[in-house]
């Protein structure tokens, strides 16, 4: 296995600080109401974190959410940590839009938030090389390397494929969040 790979997959969420406490109905203990706390989580190596919970430059908060009754800590997916972190979900509505959320959430879900500059700026630049390998049949035929019918297949041939890499590493996700914000926030 690559060691880039080895690295990520021994990453764990660690419990960096507490942003802020409040009181809700807790939906996984009866709705009764509990005191809980938004906890704030980097990726590190499991029992390693940063002096005074400080984040390092260029690393992305995680948040969960933490019951007083059952101690359990219960990882918010992106989209929601991103509206509440952005003070667009209150704070006592977590808990029950977490719980409501549960049984549709996928493991891709928690992933770090995809945010726009980075994902547009990071978009441009594959639109751009696989533009360049779309049209590098044509640049072909220009020169009288291949065959007319050779030089069409092969350009919808990668311009499909680079539609559906596109797809795979950025729109379904990003189209997903999407969904489960509009979700979110129909829901308070």
């Amino acid at each position: 296995m690559f060691p880039a790979l080895m690295y990520l997959r021994s990453l764990a969420p660690v419990r960096v600080k507490t942003e802020t406490s409040f009181t809700a109905e807790d939906p996984w203990n009866g709705n009764r109401r509990t005191p809980f706390t938004v906890e704030a989580y980097l990726k590190t190596y499991k029992g390693i974190a940063p002096r005074g919970g400080k984040k390092p430059a260029g690393a992305v908060f995680f948040y969960g959410v933490r019951s007083e009754l059952d101690g359990v800590e219960r990882m918010l997916p992106s989209a929601m940590s991103e509206l509440w972190s952005e003070k667009r979900v209150a704070t006592e509505a977590l808990p029950r839009l977490l719980k409501a959320m549960e049984p549709s959430l996928k493991k891709s879900d928690y992933g770090p938030p995809i945010r726009a500059r980075m994902l547009t700026v990071l978009s441009w630049f594959l639109w751009l090389v696989m533009g360049f390998l779309v049209f590098m049949p044509l640049l072909l035929l220009s020169q009288e390397m291949i065959s007319v019918p050779a030089a069409f297949l092969s350009t919808i041939v990668m311009a499909g494929i680079a539609w559906l890499y596109m797809y795979l590493v950025f729109y379904r996700r990003l189209w997903r969040r999407k969904r489960q914000m509009q979700w979110i926030l129909a829901q308070q």
